[in-house]
């Protein structure tokens, strides 16, 4: 068994890193959060059309109550990648995440995760995100060397608020918009997003400056500017 574990979400990231990196022992935690039923789907779905792959289902971690109007939930993060580290023969926790920061998707609290578990269960995990470099329209194109665009619309699901359709309103929606446009991929949403909804999302004041997020701005820019050329 692979000391490998994937946290899957149900989504565009977690599907497609799943993927490029040769489908690794993977689990899915439902969260009971708005969306979990459309993103559970997905996961289901993938196991049904993988039959091979290794992907555990976790239930009974709650935390709809917990989440914010804007869809974040404090300490997800840390919650799963803690449950992760106790399943069996686990030495590396790979997040799917790509250029995003988060107070629980950064380098810093990645190592604070390591020390964590390294002193209160005594053995030592990796935790990282492979893909963090890359924007989600790079990572799009990357996935589309090895697989097809249906499947990315097919195994994996964003929008914030749950519904049958993608919104095309939350920040979710427009970053997957973002990445298939930018891959020349077309998908229905209830409404088609703008680059006006990229500044207005991304305008944030009490954001403290720093070179990451810096950097990490001006490649969501150029990501966003190329797809609403």
């Amino acid at each position: 068994m692979s000391g490998q574990i994937l946290l899957l979400s149900g989504g565009l990231d977690s599907f497609a890193i799943w993927r490029i990196l040769g489908k690794p022992r993977a689990v899915y935690m439902d969260i009971k959060n708005k969306a979990s039923a459309r993103e559970r789907d997905c996961v289901m779905r993938i196991m049904r059309d993988f039959p091979s792959s290794d992907i555990t289902i976790r239930t009974g971690l709650g935390l709809r109550k917990h989440e914010q109007q804007d869809g974040f939930i404090p300490y997800r993060n840390l919650f799963m990648i803690l449950l992760a580290s106790l399943m069996p023969v686990c030495n590396e926790i790979i997040i799917g995440q790509v250029n995003e920061w988060q107070v629980d998707k950064n380098k810093k609290f990645y190592r604070l995760m390591e020390k964590i578990i390294s002193d209160h269960a005594q053995k030592k995990v990796r935790v990282h995100a492979p893909f963090a470099g890359h924007t989600k329209s790079q990572l799009v194109e990357k996935y589309l060397t090895i697989g097809s665009a249906e499947e990315l619309k097919k195994y994996s699901y964003s929008c914030r608020k749950g519904g049958k359709i993608h919104c095309g309103n939350c920040t979710n929606c427009l970053r997957r918009y973002m990445a298939f446009k930018n891959n020349e991929i077309i998908e229905p949403m209830k409404r088609t997003p703008t680059m006006k909804d990229f500044v207005d999302k991304w305008r944030n004041p009490e954001r403290k400056p720093s070179v990451d997020r810096t950097i990490q701005y001006f490649k969501r820019f150029f990501e966003a500017r190329r797809a609403f050329k």
